[in-house]
């Protein structure tokens, strides 16, 4: 069952916080990283990320990830599964959104296309299953 988030956390979530994702080792360890989110409209939470690298690797064998998105005080944290897509067509378009919502300058989000359009990646649907908030 996909968690709702309430008002006051879909506001937080449309800022643009950087997030801690929380994947599993294969020792069950935490492997943790800061990354840009997307936050749809049907709560579906977008992340993006080369396919090689470990927390890739780990949410191909275990979908259960975390995400903490935090400022000062204030916090959502998430639990949940993601679902890994690597059509290159989605994979740019969700990309590309990413890059216009933290980016400001559109010099360097062409920078940022560019470079990321040459790396083989890959785009995380996250679905929540629990939300825990403190705003």
């Amino acid at each position: 069952m996909t968690a709702q988030f309430s008002e006051r956390a879909q506001a937080y979530l449309q800022e643009p916080h950087i997030a801690v994702l929380s994947t599993l080792n294969k020792d069950g360890s935490s492997q943790l990283t800061p990354v840009w989110y997307l936050l749809e409209d049907d709560g579906t939470i977008i992340l993006n990320t080369q396919k090689h690298l470990r927390k890739a690797k780990n949410m191909f064998r275990d979908a259960r990830v975390a995400l903490c998105i935090q400022d000062g005080m204030r916090y959502v944290t998430i639990n949940g599964i993601v679902e890994i897509s690597q059509d290159r067509a989605r994979v740019q378009d969700e990309l590309a959104r990413l890059i216009a919502r933290y980016i400001d300058k559109e010099e360097t989000r062409q920078q940022y296309r560019e470079i990321f359009g040459r790396q083989d990646r890959i785009s995380l649907h996250f679905q929540p299953i629990n939300v825990i908030e403190s705003l």
